[in-house]
């Protein structure tokens, strides 16, 4: 019976050994898992986003042109001579509000050089590359603040569900209603594409320092409400305070930056709509730091944006020089009509559930109401998950954030069928009316801007659940772990009574 009793104890020994094998190799393929996944980031992704963009938009590559509303130019053998130079000998007219197209055009005209491509398949690369980008950008957008997130443990959640939830918010901001009804105006969804890279380039410039200032306490406060926020403050720069970057980052971010804005006025409106969200999140940063009494982290933040501001201006100054010239000689209008009846026109389907669905373009296509019920069903499911991401996430700064911006947006989407009043003052009446008043007509061009802080607040939102679903799975293991060490220890002390 000894002997019986011995070989018992050694074979529990030798399975809690090769269980503890198991368990140390599970460890080393997850960790290999976040390896591969950090460096896969943008290869996984990007197969994914071509692939994504095939199948959604067949027109890409099957044969014969595409032709809707304004794209035309598949159908034209010197295009070019609408962007560029600044009088077009063809229409006998300038070219000033077509010449901000250069940059994002270039690269792709020498492709159509180098591979003698027809007027048709330059059109459906410029169209894919804005659908494939668009994606990708939000993904990476995303990435870079789950990974800041994840740092600071905002986030305990694995890489891999991550991925997920910032491939699929990738995948409705490339192709949600407001970029289907709008893929006619290519050059609208330029700056729509490099939105999401344009604001992680601000994220960087705005929060990367070389000294991290942490010199203040608040622990003398008499107030029980500021004290809290200031010792919030506090923990906040303690956690920050060894996360400096070098100069070289810092420079490139710059770079970055201002190439990408400078990129986006491929319509002259992304100009000034990525002015309005850089300056919200610096105004958002600035607020923090001041509560913070960051004064040097302050300092270079008005710095960089001015240095990046100045950049960009520099890189457009092929168009505006020639304009502000123009401006000088004569009157340079847009080639449209304004009034206030083609104003209101433009908001006739600015309505609630139009505008939060992203489809309410004055022009709709097709009747709203012959759309079936998996539409609606499967809009307000992501409508649904980003304001989850809302409830569960308002502490994180991101989420903060992009849920008033969103809301601003939500507000501005309604152009005269909310406040009239003001929409026709800031087009006609407003400091910005004289030059840029037009920018602002067709009130559904801010629901691309809307569609941005969506598409974060869903990843956020997907996120959040994700989260909780790894709780609830811990707390199961937990449990069940804690069953299973009590049932050994039983068995051993029985065994050895």
């Amino acid at each position: 019976m000894s002997r019986f009793l011995l070989q018992l104890k050694q074979t529990l020994k030798e399975i809690r050994g090769t269980l503890s094998i198991v368990g140390k190799n599970i460890g080393h393929i997850k960790k290999g898992i976040e390896i591969n996944g950090s460096q896969f980031q943008i290869i996984i992704p990007a197969i994914y986003f071509a692939a994504i963009t095939f199948y959604l938009f067949p027109a890409t590559y099957i044969p014969g042109h595409i032709t809707h509303s304004d794209m035309d130019f598949g159908f034209q053998k010197s295009y070019m001579f609408r962007i560029f130079p600044v009088w077009n000998f063809e229409w006998s007219t300038t070219n000033f509000f077509n010449m901000t197209r250069i940059i994002f055009l270039f690269p792709l005209l020498i492709l159509k050089t180098i591979f003698q491509l027809s007027g048709s398949a330059w059109e459906k690369l410029i169209i894919f590359t804005l659908l494939f980008t668009s994606g990708l950008n939000l993904h990476l957008l995303v990435q870079k603040m789950f990974k800041e997130d994840r740092a600071l443990r905002r986030l305990n959640v694995s890489g891999i569900w991550l991925l997920f939830a910032s491939l699929i918010s990738g995948t409705f901001y490339a192709f949600n209603p407001y970029v289907v009804m709008r893929i006619q105006h290519t050059y609208l969804l330029v700056g729509y594409s490099v939105l999401p890279l344009i604001f992680m380039f601000a994220i960087k410039i705005t929060e990367e320092f070389t000294i991290i200032s942490n010199r203040k306490s608040y622990k003398g406060l008499k107030k029980k409400p500021l004290q809290k926020i200031f010792q919030k403050a506090q923990k906040i720069r303690s956690q920050t305070k060894e996360r400096t970057f070098s100069k070289r980052r810092i420079s490139m971010s710059l770079i970055g930056f201002s190439f990408f804005w400078a990129l986006s006025v491929g319509a002259i409106h992304y100009l000034f709509f990525t002015g309005f969200l850089v300056g919200a999140w610096f105004l958002f940063r600035a607020i923090r730091y001041l509560i913070q009494a960051r004064w040097k982290e302050l300092r270079s933040l008005i710095i960089r944006i001015a240095i990046g501001g100045t950049i960009t201006l520099l890189l457009i100054s092929y168009y505006i020089v020639p304009y502000l010239n123009g401006m000088a000689l004569s009157s340079i209008s847009p080639p449209n009509i304004n009034s206030i009846d083609s104003i209101d026109m433009m908001s006739r389907n600015n309505l609630p559930h139009l505008v939060i669905y992203l489809m309410s373009y004055w022009w709709g296509h097709f009747n709203f109401s012959e759309l079936p019920p998996s539409f609606w069903v499967g809009g307000g499911i992501i409508i649904s998950w980003a304001l989850i991401g809302i409830v569960l996430k308002i502490h994180n700064k991101f989420v903060l954030f992009f849920a008033g911006w969103t809301a601003a947006m939500y507000l501005m989407s309604f152009g005269t069928k909310l406040n009239p009043e003001f929409f026709i003052w800031l087009i006609f009446e407003s400091p910005l009316a004289g030059p840029i008043g037009f920018v602002f007509r067709d009130a559904n061009k801010f629901t691309g801007l809307l569609a941005f802080g969506l598409s974060i607040l869903l990843a956020y939102g997907l996120a959040a659940v994700f989260e909780i679903l790894k709780s609830l799975e811990d707390d199961i293991k937990g449990t069940k772990k804690e069953k299973s060490n009590r049932l050994y220890f039983n068995i051993i002390s029985i065994i050895t009574a």
